[in-house]
């Protein structure tokens, strides 16, 4: 039996809202009958896709891997002229695993690389930070 996170049941303020209820949802899934007090905050499992085979998959995968690997790629080439090696290349490592994150959603959820780029600029430096982090508390 598949985990499903908790509802969370809103308030009765809740109905008073100023906006008509969506007559689709904005992903394109179709609606489920669900009482209006209850919203599921967890995203639905995914079913694999029968239309998709296996090697579709994993070529996505890997062209999303190779996108990510060149941003890497291209962070350390800029970066390695003004820091040390070693910062150049745990910026890059950052880059590229955001990058590979990003390319993943295009390919796969569909969304806007416009969408995207704004949290590569964010997801990139916590990631950098998140691996400074670790690097300090395990002494290396």
């Amino acid at each position: 039996m598949r985990w499903r996170a908790p509802t969370i049941v809103q308030p009765q303020g809740a109905l008073r809202a100023n906006r008509p209820q969506l007559k689709r949802d904005p992903l394109g899934r179709p609606l489920t009958r669900r009482s209006p007090h209850t919203i599921v905050l967890a995203m639905p499992p995914i079913a694999p896709d029968p239309r998709r085979p296996l090697f579709q998959e994993l070529g996505v995968f890997v062209v999303a891997v190779i996108l990510g690997s060149l941003c890497g790629l291209a962070t350390n080439e800029l970066l390695r002229h003004w820091v040390t090696g070693t910062v150049a290349g745990n910026a890059a490592l950052a880059v590229a695993t955001t990058g590979t994150g990003a390319a993943h959603s295009h390919f796969v959820h569909r969304q806007s690389w416009v969408h995207l780029l704004p949290k590569v600029g964010v997801g990139a430096p916590l990631a950098y930070g998140a691996m400074r982090l670790v690097h300090a508390v395990l002494g290396s």
